[in-house]
């Protein structure tokens, strides 16, 4: 069911794939990416309205300063910097950051950035939705980020980063790649730049 929201015409739908007792509203907006923080936050401007901070939900890249955070960062960059985008956003994380999956149009696709598994359809009932490459999906299959779990559950990325671990690919090809919570409880937090 769509209802009004207050950025503009932003969608509310259901997540179906949350447990029950978890499922939030997910507001669906379009907007282009103008910053890129490291591999799993991006800055997003709607059509109408100010930057949004946006944290890529299913995944966790590596720290900024940790190995293979540059390498993350600038991967995101090549797909999404300057590119209009599809947010599904849920609820803030604890820095304040929207939680949300995002999908780069078909149209916006770098050369060979996409398999036929990075493909998804983004949009709720009675919209037609644009064939999209999903932001989250195309990362973690690249071995540029890990799948968020839940408890035991591999999370909608596991099976893409088993792949990309099977293939050594990206931070997969170290032996000792340190999960970023794990990192952070050990060096503290990495420090983003201020500018944008």
């Amino acid at each position: 069911m769509a209802v009004a929201a207050c950025w503009g015409s932003v969608a509310l739908a259901q997540v179906s794939e949350l447990p029950p007792a978890v499922q939030t509203p997910v507001a669906v907006w379009q907007g282009r990416v103008s910053w890129v923080s490291d591999g799993d936050t991006v800055w997003v401007t709607p059509l109408l309205g100010d930057a949004r901070k946006v944290r890529l939900l299913g995944i966790d890249a590596p720290e900024i300063c940790q190995p293979h955070g540059p390498q993350a960062k600038t991967a995101l960059e090549t797909l999404v910097l300057g590119k209009r985008v599809t947010v599904e956003g849920q609820q803030l994380d604890d820095y304040g950051r929207l939680l949300a999956r995002v999908f780069v149009t078909e149209a916006h696709h770098t050369p060979n950035a996409a398999s036929p598994a990075d493909v998804d359809h983004p949009g709720q009932q009675g919209d037609t939705p644009n064939r999209s490459l999903d932001v989250g999906r195309w990362l973690v299959q690249r071995g540029h980020a890990w799948a968020e779990r839940f408890r035991q559950a591999p999370g909608r990325y596991g099976a893409d980063e088993q792949q990309a671990r099977r293939l050594g690919l990206g931070l997969f090809a170290q032996s000792d790649a340190e999960l970023p919570r794990t990192f952070r409880r050990r060096h503290g937090p990495c420090f983003e730049p201020t500018t944008r």
